[in-house]
């Protein structure tokens, strides 16, 4: 998701946005994107690969 809609906003303006902020944001070109948690069947994959690979 795009929180700054079309709107460029510079390095120091985003720094200042993610000390307020909670959430996982990108910065890219200018834009700041909001990062989606995963998703409950992505964290069940994830868990079993690790278990696997931990077995290996």
């Amino acid at each position: 998701m795009d929180l700054a809609v079309n709107n460029h906003i510079s390095l120091d303006e985003y720094l200042r946005m993610r000390e307020q902020s909670n959430e996982v944001l990108e910065y890219i070109d200018g834009l700041v994107y909001m990062s989606p948690s995963p998703s409950t069947k992505h964290q069940r994959i994830s868990s079993k690969l690790q278990i696997k690979i931990g077995i290996y």
